[in-house]
Order: C-alpha cells, then sequence, then structure tokens
C-alpha cells in the first residue's frame, strides 16, 4: 500500500525527560514540623510523600520502558553524508523503516534539532510488516564545518521514540571580496571591519586586533592613517602601500604599557588616505580601561553594591529644571573602593565624581540626574557607565527610563 511523504514543519524535538515530584507543601523547609518532630502528623506526612514518590516511580519507568521498545525497526538510524560542498546545494537521505510490532501504528510527528533539516514522513497507518519511510534533507548553506544533526521520530500516540542522525563535514565555499570585506571604504580599499571594540585593557598592559584589507582598485594604492581623535594611546601598523589584487591586515593596538591612569570608557576615531584622497568613511575604536588584579586577594578586594541599578522616572515634563534619584553605594569588602571613571551622558548624570572613595563596612549616597531638556519628547532609556577597583564587577551600568513629555 502506497503511502504519501508529508513535510513536517520545524520545531524543536519533544524528548521525554524525568519527573520530579515535590513533596506536600505542608512540610517544606519553610512551613516544617515542630522542630521536636513529636505527634504523629510529621511520621503520615513523610510517609505519604515516600508513597507518592513511589507510585510516581511505578509509573515513569513503564513508561519509559514502552518508549525503548518501539515497533519501528529503522535499516539505520544513523548517517554520513562524507564531505559535501557548502554551495552545493541540500543533500537527502531516506531512512527506511518495519513495523515490527502487532498492532499498525501512525508517525505523530518527526522533528529537527535545526532549521537546515528537513524531515518528511510517511503519513497514515503502518501495518505490521510494512515498511514506510523517514526522507531527511540537509542544507549546508551557512554550516561550514563538521555537522551533526538529530531527529526525533515520535510514534504510537507519544508512546515511542526513535532518534535518527545525519553527519558530515561541509567544504566551505570560496566567499566573494565584498563578502569577506564589506565595507567599501572607496579607492578601490575594502575592509572587514570599521568598528573594533576592544572590550578590556589592564593598566599597564596592551591589546591588538587586525583590520581585514582588500585592494580591489587594479593599481597599487598608497595609503595613510589618521587619527581624527586620539587618546594617545593608539598604535597602528600599516602598509604604506597596498599591491593591486592584495590582501592583508592593518593591526590596531591600545598601549598602556608606558601609561597609567586611564580607566573607562576611550575611544578613537582614524581616517583613511588613499592616494592623497581623505575618504569619507572612517574606523571607530573604543575600548574600558580596568586596573590589573592579577595580583589581587579576592578574599580583601574591595566590594561595590548598589542597591539599585534602575530607575523609572515615569512620565516627565520635558523642562530645564532636573529630575533627581537617590541611590547608595556600599563597600562590602575589606579594602578601600575607589570610582575610577564615570561616562555620563549630556542629559543624564550623577553626583559621583572619579576618584571618590568608599571605605570598607561604609556607604555614600550619591543622585543620578536626568535633564530631560536634553532629550527629544519620547520614550527614553539610557545608561552610564562606572569603572571600579571591584574585581568581580569592574564595570557597572546605571539605567533609567522616562515617557518624555513637551
Amino acid at each position: 500500500m502506497p503511502h504519501h511523504l508529508i513535510k513536517e514543519s520545524i520545531s524543536e524535538p519533544h524528548v521525554s525527560g524525568f519527573y520530579t515530584a515535590a513533596l506536600p507543601h505542608s512540610i517544606t523547609p519553610s512551613q516544617s514540623a515542630p522542630d521536636h518532630r513529636s505527634g504523629n502528623t510529621y511520621g503520615i506526612m513523610v510517609k505519604k510523600a515516600v508513597y507518592l514518590l513511589a507510585a510516581i516511580a511505578l509509573t515513569y519507568y513503564p513508561c519509559r520502558a514502552q518508549e525503548l521498545m518501539s515497533p519501528l525497526r529503522f535499516s539505520e538510524t544513523d548517517w554520513n553524508f562524507g564531505t559535501i560542498r557548502e554551495e552545493g546545494g541540500p543533500v537527502s537521505h531516506v531512512f527506511t523503516f518495519t513495523n515490527n510490532g502487532t498492532d499498525p501504528v501512525a508517525i505523530d510527528r518527526v522533528t529537527a534539532s535545526c532549521g537546515c533539516t528537513t524531515p518528511e514522513y510517511t503519513r497514515g497507518l503502518v501495518k505490521p510488516g510494512e515498511k514506510a519511510e523517514i526522507k531527511v534533507s540537509f542544507d549546508p548553506m551557512g554550516y561550514p564545518s563538521d555537522f551533526s544533526k538529530s531527529v526525533v521520530v515520535v510514534s504510537g500516540g507519544g508512546r515511542y521514540h526513535d532518534l535518527l542522525t545525519v553527519r558530515g563535514h561541509v567544504t566551505p565555499r570560496v566567499k566573494t571580496v565584498t563578502e569577506e570585506y564589506p565595507f567599501d571604504m572607496g579607492g578601490g580599499l575594502r575592509l572587514d571591519n570599521t568598528m573594533l571594540a576592544f572590550r578590556q585593557v589592564v593598566q599597564g598592559g596592551l591589546l591588538s586586533m587586525p583590520i581585514g584589507y582588500a585592494n580591489t582598485s587594479g593599481k597599487d594604492i598608497a595609503i595613510e592613517i589618521h587619527e581624527v581623535e586620539s587618546s594617545g594611546l593608539l598604535k597602528i601598523h600599516a602598509p604604506e602601500t597596498i599591491c593591486a589584487g592584495c590582501r592583508g591586515s592593518i593591526t590596531v593596538t591600545y598601549d598602556l604599557t608606558e601609561k597609567s591612569g586611564y580607566y573607562g570608557i576611550i575611544h578613537d576615531l582614524l581616517k583613511i588616505i588613499v592616494d592623497g584622497t581623505e575618504l569619507k568613511n572612517t574606523v571607530y575604536t573604543t575600548m574600558i580601561g580596568v586596573d590589573d588584579f592579577s595580583g589581587q586577594s579576592i578574599e580583601t578586594a574591595p566590594r561595590l553594591f548598589l542597591d539599585s541599578q534602575f530607575h523609572n522616572f515615569g512620565e516627565v515634563r520635558r523642562r530645564m529644571m532636573p529630575y533627581t534619584f537617590r541611590l547608595t553605594a556600599s563597600n562590602e569588602g575589606k579594602e578601600t573602593l575607589y570610582i575610577r571613571s564615570i561616562d555620563e551622558k549630556p542629559g543624564f548624570k550623577t553626583t559621583l565624581r572619579t576618584g571618590m572613595a568608599i571605605p570598607p563596612g561604609t556607604s555614600l549616597q550619591f543622585e543620578v540626574i536626568l535633564y530631560s531638556d536634553k532629550y527629544e519628547p519620547g520614550e527614553l532609556v539610557e545608561s552610564l557607565i562606572m569603572v571600579v577597583n571591584d574585581p568581580l564587577r569592574t564595570v557597572r551600568e546605571i539605567r533609567i527610563s522616562a515617557k518624555i513629555n513637551k
């Protein structure tokens, strides 16, 4: 009897897990029986809990046994596609199974672990001794390297689960120059990135990142890189000339080995000149300067605790007068806590100042201030960043929100 293959929509696989049971609410730790455990009440409740767990166990394990005794017998449950090309298009394999049970079985659903994998399966009842198929297709586009994808077959009204696997290796396709270097700077120069976020750089340290380039102009080009906005901490290593069709990288380094005291958010803006012409597009770099905690004892280190890191001002009018909210910063550590830097916004400021110290075991009250006239009417979400010498949480964010009316 022929069967029709139905393409299944992709969803997360449903695989049975372990049942969990809670003890009766009356004997949870927060509402326990008296400490002396006197009387029969406590013993009765414990017995009930034991009986409940035993009953669940007895009903659970037969269910698991039923799942393991699936009547579907597959010719194979694991298929290796071998090596395939990323640009080669989807590949498929048909898994054939036989109903070895005594009753007809219908497949309820077939789910894949990834949107790149599409199952199609036999619809309708499969009689005892009859064969049917499940076709599994894999699309390699966007999945270069080794892969292993699972497909769960649920049948018999959810009682039976069978696991199929397809695997293989995808050879990456050769990307075009515009894909590898998506930023057209002009003059034939293309870059793979124009915004470098270095994250944290410790005092006395340095950190480098590359910017990939390609010359697509068809001729040699001369380049120069200048800082439009300079922190004085950036070092750039770049070729003076890039030959036609050549690719390579520019190395950008934040160097704090000879300078100290640079904390918080630091940024630089770079412009590029090709053959004497200044390009319109720029390169932006940023980093956060923090303490070097390599010799710091965690047990004695400062600990910053904020009683809140978010405040909603609600509806406010756009006016010259500021709106304020008071917060408390406490040092729960054993050494002095220092505010290393505060990154304020034009309309969001604080009374905290760089260099403020909070001795161990003490607190400091401060205000966050919203200048609503600095923002256009509408919904507002804003934040300020501060850096402290707490090795566990060096960078802290305080956020506010408001609805600014005219």
